[in-house]
């Protein structure tokens, strides 16, 4: 059989080669003309239109350069310290996982309340409703199974990086349940009653415990945004860290995804262990945690909601619908992203390195992209905008 030869004229190939140019230039004229579109809004003082027409552009712009996770009934993102897991809530009852960029899904058969994710996200402690009756529930993540139950409505219970112990409020104080292949060997009381001295007596105070990597407890006491932040390590007595915590919470500093290594500017060479709240309404302020010391030289905080500190320094939050990065030094960034949750995840893998998000189409979307040059113009315009 004789071969077959296909001619191509040279106009054809020209054409062709010039294709791709062609399309980058309709793509320009048609971002300046959108640009400009946007810009007559504002100077005719119609900032709202202007807004959602950025909005709109950007979400569309977001979308092109991402990928699609997950969708349906979704809330709850969060994501475990040192970033390498990320959950969310699908459906009320469904924890879903995503670690290294394999996603899975566990029905835990309850109303899920709370996650609190251990160092390393390997386990998580979950409150959930059943029955109408409270229960802790010790998941094992990488395995997605239940390790062990408690009936408890402790919203401030945790377990530890390894799954070894779970910590909650028993007797008035901290209890310890060791479990060893998932099955409970001992309990114990680790902080009686007596060691903790309430603040306002007459509130109902509560323990929050927040393990790090090493097993070491942070361990808050206290009522109505005001609590005292005290540090346990095993075969030491508690020293108490600060007064006056607004949170329960430590925000561990989480690596960093190239995506946000390109928006940062300057690195802090000597990045705290993490975060906590201080302060009271209007006079939120974020302070540094050492090893063993919480530092009284505060900043001001950029939101009162959950944030994530990373190893630059810099604290990743959502501003409105609006992810950016604040540093004190340096000031706050809006990332030209869209959304109505957001947090940062790090995979082993490059490629599962980014800001996992939900849109206002609350579909959980993962971005490792740079920002394209459009994203940014848009983000610039909606800065000027405000």
């Amino acid at each position: 059989m004789r071969p077959l030869f296909f001619y191509a004229s040279p106009l054809r190939s020209t054409t062709l080669l010039l294709l791709p140019v062609m399309l980058l230039l309709a793509a320009c004229s048609g971002h300046e003309k959108k640009l400009q579109e946007i810009q007559d809004l504002i100077k005719s003082g119609n900032k709202a239109q202007a807004e959602e027409l950025i909005r709109s552009e950007l979400t569309r712009e977001n979308k092109d350069h991402a990928r699609s996770i997950d969708d349906g009934d979704l809330q709850m993102p969060q994501s475990s310290p040192g970033a390498r897991t990320a959950v969310w809530v699908k459906g009320e009852t469904k924890l879903v996982v995503l670690r290294n960029g394999k996603k899975n899904e566990l029905n835990l058969d309850r109303k899920i309340k709370n996650i609190q994710l251990a160092p390393g996200g390997k386990f998580a402690l979950v409150l959930g409703i059943k029955d109408q009756n409270c229960g802790l529930v010790a998941v094992n993540l990488l395995e997605r199974e239940i390790v062990h139950e408690i009936p408890s409505c402790d919203a401030g219970a945790a377990i530890t990086h390894d799954g070894q112990e779970i910590l909650y409020t028993a007797k008035g104080g901290v209890g310890r349940i060791h479990l060893k292949d998932g099955e409970k060997t001992t309990e114990d009381v680790l902080l009686d009653k007596g060691t903790f001295q309430a603040k306002f007596p007459k509130l109902t105070n509560r323990f929050f415990i927040v393990p790090d990597a090493q097993n070491h407890l942070y361990v808050f006491y206290g009522a109505a945004g005001q609590y005292r932040m005290n540090l346990f390590v095993s075969g030491q007595n508690m020293t108490t860290l600060k007064d006056g915590i607004a949170r329960p919470q430590v925000y561990f500093a989480d690596p960093e995804p190239d995506i946000l290594k390109r928006e940062i500017a300057k690195a802090d060479p000597n990045p705290p262990l993490g975060l906590v709240f201080t302060g009271s309404s209007g006079k939120y302020r974020l302070a540094p945690v050492f090893a063993e010391r919480v530092s009284d030289e505060t900043m001001p905080a950029p939101t009162i909601d959950p944030i994530q500190m990373l190893v630059s320094g810099s604290v990743f939050y959502l501003n409105g619908d609006t992810p950016a990065l604040y540093h004190p030094v340096l000031g706050k960034k809006n990332l030209p992203l869209r959304a109505t949750e957001a947090i940062v995840v790090y995979g082993e893998d490059p490629e599962d390195q980014g800001i996992l998000y939900l849109d206002h189409a609350r579909e959980m979307v993962f971005r490792r992209e740079p920002f394209t040059e459009w994203e940014k113009t848009l983000q610039s315009a909606a800065d000027k905008n405000k």
